[in-house]
């Protein structure tokens, strides 16, 4: 486990799931950027990245220290919220991006610039959806702007006390990349 501080680029890191100070404690980019982590090279380790939402550009580590990128790329437009999976099951974290505006999903299976290999609509255009991950890297959740007024600010609660998953939405539907149109908007239909 770890956090990031984005006043000066820093991330610490714990092998351990238990309290105690960071085992590893590094710089990687610059400040302000938005951390992500994945299974890059898929050595069967977590590593860490960033992404810099001024230009959709992904940098990536493939060990937890300081150092160069191992991986820098554009992959979408600026000010998307970047996201991380393995979206073709083959054991290699990529990237994706979420684009709020639009309500669609841009997930890469390679560490490339390039176009989407898919491209899924899910949720209202315009609103704000955050996508919530396991530790495998797949969607287990969403957590929607809605989700926020009516479990946090109505209940008045505090939000530094509040983790996603006790708020997100967890009846996530998912489709195959070679499901046909008709048959997704069917599947959706069914679980509205």
């Amino acid at each position: 486990m770890g956090y990031y501080t984005p006043s000066n680029g820093t991330f610490h890191l714990r092998n351990t799931n238990s309290a105690g100070p960071a085992d590893h404690t590094f710089a990687f980019g610059p400040p302000g950027m938005v951390p992500i982590a994945g299974d890059w090279n898929n050595d069967g380790k977590t590593t860490v990245g960033y992404y810099v939402p001024a230009t959709g550009t992904f940098n990536l580590r493939n060990a937890n220290g300081a150092g160069p990128s191992d991986h820098s790329f554009r992959f979408g437009p600026p000010g998307m919220v970047p996201l991380a999976g393995d979206w073709d099951a083959d054991g290699k974290t990529t990237v994706g991006y979420y684009n709020p505006a639009t309500a669609t999903f841009h997930l890469r299976n390679t560490l490339s610039e390039g176009p989407a290999d898919h491209v899924v609509q899910f949720g209202p255009a315009g609103s704000q959806v955050v996508p919530v991950v396991g530790d495998d890297g797949r969607l287990v959740g969403l957590v929607t702007d809605r989700d926020l007024v009516l479990r946090v600010i109505a209940d008045r609660e505090d939000p530094t006390d509040v983790k996603l998953s006790d708020i997100a939405t967890r009846a996530v539907v998912s489709a195959t990349p070679d499901m046909n149109i008709s048959d997704a908007r069917d599947l959706m239909a069914e679980h509205r």
